[in-house]
This record gives C-alpha cells, structure tokens and sequence, in this order.
C-alpha cells in the first residue's frame, strides 16, 4: 500500500522548489521560531511609514493579543485556500494580473498580508509568472540573486500543492519591529484524505509602503507539523 503523504510533507515539498530561485526555503518538523526570533531584513531603527502605498493607515503597535477582525472570507478560485479581507487592513487593491497587495503597516495588516500570500502560493495561474513572484519579495541581500534566478529558470513549479486543502486555524506574531515582522499561521490541512495541523511562518519586511517576503539568507517561509494548535489565537473562517 503508497504510504500517504502528510499535508505539511506536501507543503514542504513545494516550499523547498523556492530554495531553487534564489531566497532561502526551509521546510522542518521543528517547532516554529520562538517570539524572540526577529526577522533579518531591514534597517534597524529605521523609520518605517506609517500608511502603506494605497493610503491604509498604519499603527505603531508591535503585537497582537486577539486575532483580527475579518470583513470576509474568499478562497483562492483554482486551490481553495482561504484568504481574509479587511477594509481596515488590506488588500487595498489588485492587480491587472490578479496579485492582492498593499496592507496596513500593522499587526493585523501583516497578518492579512502573510495570509493572502499564503493562498496565492497555492494558484498555479499566478506562480507561473515570474514577474509575479517577484514581486512578493523585498529588496533585500538576494533580491538581485533571485530576480537572477528567475530570470534564467522561471517560476518554480508548485505542482506539489495539487490536491492539499487548509482551513485556517490560529495565528501567532512571533515579532514585530522596525519594518520586520514574523507571522505564524496554523492551518487544519488535509491531503488524499490525510489531516494535520500545520504551521507555516512567514517572514516579512515593510518594503515601498507594503510588508513582502524577505529576501535574505534566513528563510522568508518555513513549514512545520504539530500535534495540536494549542497557544494560538483562535482565527477561523465564518
């Protein structure tokens, strides 16, 4: 009997094709990084602006003690992962090509952005353009390697993630400071009939007035299976 692969074997497997395009992917069944692991990209001390690109307003808030408030919930049209909608906290608006970007400089708005990216990692439409994936990244140390990488190999292929499913579940902000922050999202996955929790933490920085992935030698993206969601906030879809 095919032994059945995990959800968050699948999920690593995808996230590791990352590695390949220049920011480092790591996929682990460690525990997640503790709230002291500060993200690597940006200035320190910098001054960050506090309204993003699109005029939402930002806040000088550095953590989150309940999880934000959602106006909707929608689901990623080819993957069905779910992502949340805040007139408050973002998208602000989308692109010609389908991208949702802009976000408040917040907790809640990194949390809505690291949520929004999350899903439309899983849309094969959007990640076969490599303009795209591009513009998930921050200018940070390997910024020029990957837009090298890219352009000389393509898109990375995310054919792993067909036929994983993810319900969201908590969410945790391990940290929060001069543009950086580092979101942890927990998902009840499911793939060919088989659940685990998952978490993946994604590693963002406040760049041209919206938070991105960073793009540094530390991995921007990590994935982890757990046990149980115990010790996040609850944040679930309805």
């Amino acid at each position: 009997m095919r032994r059945r692969r995990k959800p968050a074997a699948v999920l690593a497997v995808a996230l590791l094709l990352w590695a390949a395009a220049g920011c480092g992917v790591r996929a682990s069944s460690e525990p997640s990084p503790s709230a002291s692991a500060p993200a690597s990209s940006g200035a320190s001390g910098a001054a960050v602006p506090a309204d993003s690109a699109c005029g939402l307003p930002g806040s000088g808030e550095q953590s989150l003690s309940s999880a934000p408030e959602v106006d909707e919930w929608h689901h990623e049209s080819t993957s069905l992962w779910p992502w949340p909608s805040s007139k408050e906290y973002g998208p602000g608006r989308t692109t010609s090509k389908g991208v949702r970007e802009c976000f408040a400089y917040s907790p809640q708005g990194a949390v809505f952005a690291a949520a929004n990216i999350a899903a439309m990692w899983s849309d094969p439409a959007l990640m076969s353009d490599k303009s795209v994936v591009l513009g998930f990244f921050g200018h940070g140390s390997q910024y020029g390697r990957l837009k090298a990488k890219l352009a000389e190999s393509g898109a990375p292929s995310i054919k792993a993630m067909e036929g994983v499913r993810a319900t969201m579940a908590g969410v945790r902000l391990l940290d929060m400071h001069d543009g950086k922050a580092v979101v942890d999202l927990g998902y009840d996955g499911s793939s060919e009939g088989h659940g685990s929790a998952v978490s993946i933490v994604y590693r963002l920085v406040w760049d041209r007035g919206d938070w991105k992935l960073q793009c540094e030698q530390d991995p921007p993206v990590t994935a982890t299976t757990l046990p149980t969601l115990s010790g996040y906030l609850d944040w679930k879809e309805g």
